[in-house]
């Protein structure tokens, strides 16, 4: 047999320490660091799960509240209502239509004492309307025939004007009236828009004969479907005396035209007159 050699004390610590050095080196699988680590990410699921679920149950919750605060007063309103049915189903109907009569009697008693007790404080220092002046002219109705059927004419124009500083203005939303020319509205263009007579009331037989439109947002009004002939084209505003100012003053604007088919009227100034 032959004999083996026994390894030296060098060798033996040269080993060792190789050993422990691949030891050192190798990843560490088990021990405290690997434990500390999963036991915080479970802290933090937990943590996260119980913070979602109780979110779930504050929404639950006033989900439920807020369904039995509706639920409260849709029962509340059935109540009120069904009371109500109640109260008029024991009542005779005669009393019924009695206290309402005296309900509504009462309430128009109170408004038209507060209509007074206004008209009474309001201040009484306004000039009364003068009395209406009789007319001289009389309505012809031969005169008013050509114009009753229409026709294919038109009056166009633009409602511009000078204010007190001299610049112009575009008024949108203007009234401007045209009334065929007859021995009846010239007597009212002649004493009452031109001059300061306040004249009765018209002949309602002349009314279907008077026109209106309004001015668009630049101005502009057409009058269409009109019978040739003699217009008086009219219109009266308060004029600002100038573009910022806050005051106006009254004017009446108009002018008469004569036409076949199409006609552009200017309108000047007639009260107060222009020296």
């Amino acid at each position: 047999m032959l004999l083996q050699k026994k390894p030296s004390k060098k060798t033996v610590a040269q080993k060792s320490s190789s050993s422990k050095k691949a030891a050192s080196s190798a990843p560490v699988m088990s021990g405290k660091p690997v434990k500390t680590y999963k036991g915080l990410c479970l802290f933090l699921i937990s943590f996260l799960f119980l913070e979602a679920f109780a979110l779930m149950l504050v929404h639950l919750k006033y989900d439920v509240c807020l369904e039995e605060k509706i639920s409260y007063q849709e029962k509340l309103q059935r109540q009120k209502l069904k009371a109500y049915h109640n109260y008029l189903e024991n009542k005779n109907p005669a009393e019924v239509l009695k206290q309402h009569a005296k309900r509504s009697h009462l309430y128009h008693a109170q408004k038209k004492a507060s209509r007074q007790k206004a008209s009474q404080s309001a201040p009484q220092n306004k000039a009364p309307c003068p009395k209406p002046v009789p007319r001289k002219a009389k309505y012809i109705e031969s005169q008013y025939a050509p114009y009753a059927a229409g026709g294919q004419a038109k009056i166009q124009g633009k409602a511009c004007f000078t204010l007190n500083d001299g610049s112009q203005k575009c008024i949108a939303g203007l009234d401007i009236y045209i009334n065929p020319v007859t021995d009846y509205s010239n007597e009212w263009y002649q004493r009452g828009w031109l001059g300061t007579e306040y004249l009765e009331i018209a002949d309602s037989r002349v009314v279907p004969f008077n026109k209106s439109v309004k001015t668009d947002k630049n101005g502009n009004f057409s009058f269409e479907g009109l019978a040739p002939g003699s217009y008086y084209v009219v219109t009266q505003l308060c004029l600002p005396y100038g573009k910022n100012s806050k005051k106006c003053e009254y004017r009446r604007y108009g002018t008469q035209v004569t036409m076949k088919n199409l006609v552009h009227p200017t309108l000047k100034q007639l009260f107060p007159k222009v020296n």
